[in-house]
């Protein structure tokens, strides 16, 4: 009977185990989501025309030991080689840009393309073509030329072997798109992908400097409403969104900063396109609004 016993309170330990057929990711690990999602009805990235400022456009920067050059234009460039992609262990971190990274939207990394840019890129084994903006920087391991967003890479066919050969030709608009005076390579930080140089984002002790214009999108006593501003709005633009909080306590909405105020009018016409306020710019100690 104690036999029986022992054997039944086994069965009912192992019963209650967590199935090791579930991964748990670490916080050091990436991976897919928790449950799985259906890409279909995500739609591909709609190339329009583009306004390009410093962030994430430095003219070259240093990874692993290795220097990158940012091409000065992306018109033109094709290149065949192997895409990865990458997901949870990124997802809502900031972008090479300033950009919160969404694995459910339609981007992508790209060592030396100019951010952003639209490209197709195609599955050679399976014929599969996808269009995803490049917001970020990467891949920068092994001889991968893309590393693509989870969905885009769900979309594609790439999630189940992990990488793929792929073509990648630019769709990016040309003839109405600005370009922007790029700025030193800045350092690497954690705050974005690990190897990921950071965005050049508004300097609170250099909003004065020539040159350097903001566009401000909303002011708010609740630091939450703003926020929510911030997401949406880093969701249509490639610029740098940020939540300045002033000494006043209003808890402002930036974009930039930018080079020039073309630049500033040229994203104001895209929130017009998308029926969103196209707030006003600003060129003065942000601290002090």
């Amino acid at each position: 009977m104690r036999f029986q016993w022992i054997v039944f309170l086994v069965v009912l330990l192992s019963a209650c185990s967590t199935p090791t057929s579930i991964p748990v990711l670490k916080p050091s690990q990436d991976g897919r989501p928790a449950r799985t999602v259906d890409v279909s009805a995500i739609p591909d990235a709609k190339p329009a025309p583009v306004v390009r400022t410093r962030a994430g456009n430095a003219p070259k920067y240093t990874v692993l030991g290795k220097t990158y050059r940012v091409l000065p234009s992306s018109h033109g460039y094709k290149e065949r080689g192997e895409a990865s992609w990458y997901g949870t262990k990124f997802h809502g971190r900031r972008t090479a840009n300033g950009e919160v990274y969404n694995m459910f939207a339609m981007t992508a990394a790209h060592k030396t393309l100019p951010i952003p840019s639209y490209v197709r890129v195609t599955h050679v084994g399976n014929g599969r073509s996808i269009v995803v903006r490049i917001n970020d920087r990467g891949p920068f391991h092994g001889n991968r030329i893309i590393d693509l967003s989870y969905a885009a890479a769900k979309k594609l066919g790439v999630i189940a072997t992990g990488v793929a050969r792929v073509d990648v030709v630019d769709v990016t608009p040309t003839g109405k798109s600005v370009a922007a005076t790029p700025a030193p390579a800045p350092a690497p930080t954690s705050n974005t992908r690990d190897t990921v140089p950071a965005p050049v984002a508004p300097s609170l002790s250099s909003a004065n400097a020539q040159g350097d214009v903001y566009l401000q999108l909303g002011a708010f006593q609740q630091s939450q409403s703003a926020e929510s501003l911030r997401d949406k709005i880093a969701g249509v633009l490639s610029q740098a969104v940020n939540v300045i909080t002033g000494r006043d306590k209003l808890h402002r909405v930036f974009v930039g900063p930018f080079n020039n105020r073309q630049q500033v009018v040229g994203v104001q016409g895209l929130l017009r396109q998308r029926g969103l306020s196209q707030g006003h710019i600003v060129q003065n100690d942000i601290r002090n609004n």
